[in-house]
């Protein structure tokens, strides 16, 4: 049970993320705030800082050991937030820190689907430069390249359309490698 005055700390925290407050953000800590609350909806210091697209406050929360893959209600993680609000710069930063770039919230999001929907090609490229797999279908069935297309999105169509063929043209290579060696 979390003490009413910690509780209160935890929500001026929250409130310093909102306003893009270090100052603040320092203070509530110093003054008893858990780097890992939560609120209502389970959202953690990074989801806000995801949301917000608060780098340096992010950069502070990470190099005291928050984890880039704390999960949500929704089971949305810093990764997916900062990918569908098209954050390269916080998609950068997660994936510098062991963010699971493959991670799903419970409608099957993923970082690479909400990158390809904010329609940032820096976000994208940084997702298939992780290894994102580009396979993933939305809620409705549409993988990668058809949500880009349907949207307007070109370039990021012929970005993925591209990474996917390099791909499959490594599998091939390597296929094919194995079973030299295996002869």
């Amino acid at each position: 049970m979390v003490s009413k005055a910690v509780q209160k700390q935890n929500e001026a925290l929250f409130e310093a993320i909102v306003a893009g407050n270090g100052t603040l953000v320092k203070g509530a800590i110093d003054a008893g705030a858990d780097l890992n609350a939560k609120d209502s909806i389970k959202w953690g210091v990074l989801h806000y800082c995801a949301f917000l697209c608060q780098k340096k406050l992010m950069a502070y929360f990470l190099d005291r050991n928050v984890s880039p893959n704390e999960l949500c209600a929704d089971k949305s993680t810093p990764l997916i937030i900062a990918a569908s609000r098209g954050s390269a710069e916080c998609v950068e930063l997660l994936l510098k820190k062991r963010a699971k770039v493959d991670l799903s919230d419970r409608f099957g999001h993923t970082a690479m689907l909400g990158a390809v929907e904010s329609g940032n090609l820096a976000t994208v490229d940084l997702l298939i430069a992780a290894h994102a797999d580009l396979s993933v279908k939305n809620k409705e069935g549409k993988g990668l390249l058809e949500v880009a297309r349907e949207m307007g999105y070109g370039e990021i169509a012929a970005h993925i359309e591209k990474s996917m063929l390099e791909t499959s043209l490594e599998k091939t290579i390597l296929s094919k490698k194995e079973k030299l060696f295996a002869s």
